[in-house]
């Protein structure tokens, strides 16, 4: 090793450490915009964008329950209740569906399950 060069471990560390900080930092400030976005771009014309917009709803469901049940669950289900009509996006939407309805489990459970047994 040269004078003046530090070890990669060194380097790389302390970036694991401080890196969730800044990520939930920034996620607690910039929560509602987030949700926001995601729910306006659900309606894109790229697939690929819906598509990630669907992944990405249950992880903000379970990153703040309480706000996303007060201002985003509604619009949310309906969104996913919609996809289960589209044969090529029924399959995301089922899997969505169901990880946001883990979080919260009394609610939507019947357009849910009627929804399920009439799209199999």
């Amino acid at each position: 090793m040269q004078l003046g060069m530090v070890p990669p471990m060194l380097v790389y560390t302390p970036n694991l450490f401080v890196l969730p900080v800044y990520v939930y930092q920034f996620m607690t400030d910039m929560y509602r915009d987030v949700c926001e976005i995601a729910l306006r771009l659900k309606d894109s014309r790229d697939h690929l964008i819906r598509k990630t917009v669907v992944s990405i709803l249950p992880t903000l469901a379970r990153y703040d329950p309480s706000v996303f049940m007060e201002d985003y669950l509604h619009r949310c289900m309906n969104h996913l209740l919609s996809l289960l009509k589209k044969e090529k996006d029924r399959k995301d939407g089922k899997c969505s569906m169901l990880l946001i309805w883990v979080s919260f489990p009394l609610l939507y459970i019947d357009p849910c399950f009627n929804s399920f047994h009439r799209h199999r």
